[in-house]
């Protein structure tokens, strides 16, 4: 079941060019935690995290792992990937781009569907699109767009929430097996989005 939401997901997720600067490491250096960057420099880690795993230099993960399980992500694309009660999937996708660099929600949310579409191999207007809601996230309108698409046979409903800052962006997905947005998943990907920390700096 694994390799098949990983075949699934590496075909849904919805990128733009790669230039999100990712922790590709950290050390101690004269007494204080550093982390090295994807672009070769480095930052002191700043505190007030907790608990949380910080994915990105933006973007933390505050759930706990024992109930959402680290995976490896099936695209590079995808920064971070949990699996909670070995049914459900959540990812991160977090882009250094923002609306100063004119990338907007709208535009995003036909990105989602037009992917969506070609795993499928369907047309845009044939994907059922489930919840189409606005909101905000991280003190930032938000979109939440829920989609079902049949792909290799098996029906998958995915729950994305876009934030775009003027900066930054970042998609917060869940998705698992069936035809409807269940209420399960509905709490789930709440959930998934309440654990998570954004600030586009």
């Amino acid at each position: 079941m694994r390799n098949l939401f990983t075949i699934l997901a590496s075909c849904l997720c919805i990128a733009m060019p790669a230039t999100a600067q990712s922790i590709v490491g950290t050390t101690v250096v004269d007494g204080q935690k550093v982390q090295l960057l994807s672009d070769n420099t480095w930052r002191f880690a700043e505190g007030g995290t907790g608990d949380c795993a910080q994915l990105h230099v933006k973007l933390s993960f505050c759930g706990d792992t024992r109930e959402w399980q680290k995976s490896d992500p099936p695209s590079p694309d995808i920064i971070a990937q949990y699996m909670f009660k070995q049914s459900f999937f959540g990812q991160y996708i977090i882009e250094d781009v923002g609306t100063e660099s004119g990338v907007t929600r709208e535009g995003m949310r036909k990105i989602a569907i037009e992917n969506a579409a070609a795993a499928a191999g369907v047309s845009a207007a044939e994907v059922a699109v489930l919840v189409n809601e606005e909101g905000t996230h991280f003190g930032l309108p938000s979109d939440t767009l829920v989609y079902a698409v049949v792909v290799d046979s098996l029906a998958v409903v995915f729950a994305n929430t876009i934030v775009v800052g003027k900066n930054a962006m970042v998609q917060i997905n869940t998705f698992t097996l069936g035809t409807e947005f269940a209420p399960e998943h509905n709490d789930i990907h709440r959930d998934f989005v309440s654990l998570t920390k954004f600030d586009e700096g």
